[in-house]
This record gives C-alpha cells, structure tokens and sequence, in this order.
C-alpha cells in the first residue's frame, strides 16, 4: 500500500488500518525502540476486555532530553485532566486496538505525528476501555523526523481541539 506522495504517520497508519483484514490492529514503529516480542503480551492484555492497550515506554532511553520530558508532562497533565483518567503514555508508537472503534474517529484523527496522541485521547473522552502494558523503551535505529518546535505545536493543538470537541466543559 502506498500513497502518491508522503502524507504523514498518521495518515500512514489510517490507510493501514482501512486497509486490514481483521479488526484487532496492531501498530508499532519500526524504528527498533519497541521490543517486538512482546507483541503477544500486550495481545493477552487486550483480550481481557479492552479496547486498546498501549505499550507504556520507560528506561533510559524514553527520557531523551529536558525539553522533551517538560513538553511530555504538559500533554500528559492536559489529557488526565479531561479525561479524568491516568494516562502513563499518551504516545506510544505500540499498541493494539478495535479496527472499527478506530475508523469511527477518522473524521477527527491526526494524519501527522500526532496520530497515536489523538487516538488514545479519542478512546479515554469516549468512554472505552484503555489499558497499559509496561514496556521497555529502547535505543532508536536511524534519525527522528520528529521536529521539536512545529510538531509539538500541532500536538498541543490536536489535544486541545480534542477535548473541546469531545469534553468542552
């Protein structure tokens, strides 16, 4: 599956998920900071019940600099406050979810960075079952694309356009 010109993460992810054959999706980047193997961990979670697991990040390498740790609590604080809810990881690139609780949202995701941001505020403000499953962050295989400055913008613009439409009050 392509797309005549690049057009995002998200919308990456959204045409691979319109594009699944089955309604369980996994995503996880493939950038190496994700242990693979613990795909059938995060599987036995989600049939608990849930409808959507994410992969918790934590070690050494999840906390890069100062910068991004500050911007991450900011996010973190503005979601759990909307929702009402912990939120350990807000934008894990792993997780596990309902193909079609997804595309009920398609209207309202991020094509860019923030897709997995959106997705997991979209399920907390709409009342499904979010689990977390600690994972151990690891080393990066090549370069970010992230730009610090422009994305975290757009983040910060997502999230609260998010909670307005879905928890204005």
């Amino acid at each position: 599956i392509s797309h005549p010109k690049n057009s995002g993460y998200g919308r990456a992810l959204i045409t691979g998920i319109e594009n699944s054959t089955y309604n369980t999706v996994v995503i996880i980047d493939a950038d190496g900071t994700y242990p693979v193997e613990t795909i059938v961990d995060i599987v036995d979670v989600y049939e608990k019940g849930f409808d959507m697991v994410v992969g918790a990040r934590r070690g050494k390498h999840y906390s890069r600099n100062f910068r991004s740790l500050v911007l991450r609590k900011l996010f973190r604080f503005l979601a759990e406050f909307s929702c009402g809810e912990s939120i350990p990881d807000i934008n894990s690139g792993f997780r596990i979810f309902d193909r079609e609780k997804a595309l009920s949202f398609r209207g309202s995701l991020s094509t860019g960075f923030s897709f997995t941001t959106t997705i997991t505020l979209l399920f907390f403000l709409n009342h499904y079952f979010v689990g977390y499953f600690p994972i151990e962050y690891r080393q990066r295989i090549g370069k970010s694309h992230v730009h610090f400055f422009r994305d975290s913008l757009r983040s910060l613009q997502i999230i609260v356009t998010v909670i307005a439409q879905y928890n204005p009050l």
